[in-house]
């Protein structure tokens, strides 16, 4: 699925005058003197000093897809979803940002949600084609998981959710959704590894070791546990 920039209006009177300059300097850096790197130099200062603006977050969006950046790119489509996720072409590029990121339940539902709200935006076959070609390979993964597509989908979709808050930073949240997925299945491993990773990032290694000895009590072989607990 081909990723197009977002198309962003800054025609706002309001935003404050260091915004707007700054706003225009990085389209400048973007489209005219195509130095993408100095672009996003400059949207990431923005987004410190402005928070949650769609305009900032709408061109950073496109910076990282001109730069290949395929997380950079997730991870800034879904915070501009967050506060714009009644825009077509926002709720389409976050599908296809999880498609090329391999969060593959996340993708199938977003555009599942996108041709249902959206039925004639001129990316609905994208769409369609992308659901086909996603449930053959879900049909797969969640049949080698013994669970059928309805509830496995549902399943599949939270625990990618949680290696996106990862990627986020947003570790709160990502032992919020962990919670409730141990509960739903105590014995899937990854969820365990999850956690690990995340007391590792915030430093608390006796919990991530922890988290690495529960998974091994469940499978005693785990390789990703083994290489937590070496690290």
């Amino acid at each position: 699925i081909e990723l197009k920039e977002i198309m962003m209006s800054r025609k706002m009177p309001n935003l404050p005058r260091r915004l707007r300059e700054g706003l225009d300097e990085a389209d400048d850096l973007l489209s005219k003197y195509k130095q993408p790197e100095e672009a996003l130099e400059l949207l990431q200062d923005l987004n410190k000093h402005y928070p949650r603006q769609a305009d900032v977050l709408g061109i950073m969006a496109n910076t990282y897809l001109n730069l290949g950046d395929k997380r950079g790119y997730l991870n800034t489509m879904y915070r501009l979803h967050k506060i714009m996720p009644n825009r077509g072409d926002v709720k389409f590029g976050l599908a296809g940002a999880y498609m090329s990121n391999g969060r593959f339940a996340l993708a199938y539902q977003t555009f599942g949600e996108f041709l249902k709200k959206w039925k004639h935006h001129e990316r609905v076959k994208d769409a369609e084609d992308a659901l086909v070609m996603l449930k053959e390979g879900l049909d797969d993964i969640l049949a080698q998981l013994g669970l059928d597509f309805e509830d496995g989908l549902k399943f599949a979709a939270q625990h990618e959710l949680l290696q996106v808050f990862m990627g986020l930073g947003e570790y709160r949240q990502c032992k919020q959704l962990a919670k409730r997925l141990i509960k739903e299945r105590p014995n899937f491993t990854p969820t365990f590894n999850n956690l690990s990773q995340i007391a590792w990032l915030e430093g608390d290694l006796n919990e991530a070791i922890e988290f690495s000895l529960k998974t091994l009590e469940i499978e005693d072989d785990n390789v990703h546990a083994l290489s937590n607990l070496a690290r």
